[in-house]
């Protein structure tokens, strides 16, 4: 099945792209598809499971199972801020 994957920040700046998609098995979590967007671009994160991402709009735990036609967006941390 299909699943497309955004990537917004900073880690669209490491991938060089808005969005791509990605083939996964039936069945397959998102800790799977997080595993094989950072073998595709390894300069997204040296820790995959420390990727957040939503499914459909709501962060998601990285077990959480895909569907044909979600919509994965992958979320680099905020930092900075006033004090």
């Amino acid at each position: 099945m299909e699943i497309e994957v955004l990537f917004f920040a900073s880690y669209r700046e490491k991938a060089g792209v808005k969005s791509c998609t990605f083939e996964i098995s039936h069945g397959s979590n998102l800790k799977g598809l997080i595993d094989k967007i950072v073998q595709k671009f390894p300069k997204l994160h040296s820790d995959p499971s420390k990727i957040v991402a939503a499914i459909n709009e709501e962060f998601s735990d990285q077990s959480q199972i895909l569907s044909e036609g979600d919509i994965v967006a992958l979320i680099p941390p905020v930092s900075g801020g006033s004090k």
